[in-house]
């Protein structure tokens, strides 16, 4: 999974820095860094919380019991399952969805160009 994302994240911040304008393309490396960070931390509180409620309601305060970790591997599993046809899922969309920013003009041609023209 982690070789998964990590190609994922290394093709769309090469895509992200590509599609800036020249100027623009710290500003563009930058918010990759904090998107990446923020979806981590949420992606770890949130596995973690989906696997604790998959485990148990209530953790045992000594050793855990064969059934225990047995359950805790269970729902890891399920979990992981779940995130990895999500982030499939996600990355084919998101390449069916590129196009080549820099060959498509997003912006109306100034007064002067058209009439140049």
């Amino acid at each position: 999974m982690t070789v998964g994302l990590r190609t994922v994240m290394t093709i769309c911040a090469v895509a992200l820095v590509g599609a800036m304008p020249e100027d623009r393309t710290s500003m563009g490396a930058a918010l990759n860094d904090t998107a990446q960070e923020v979806g981590t931390s949420v992606g770890t509180a949130f596995v973690g919380t989906l696997i604790a409620v998959l485990v148990t309601a209530v953790l045992p305060d000594c050793a855990w019991s064969p059934a225990l970790v047995s359950s805790y591997f269970h729902g890891e599993q399920i979990v992981f399952i779940v995130l990895a046809v999500a982030v499939g899922l996600i990355s084919g969309i998101g390449a069916l969805t590129l196009t080549s920013s820099r060959a498509t003009d997003e912006h109306e041609p100034a007064p002067s160009e058209t009439a140049a023209a």
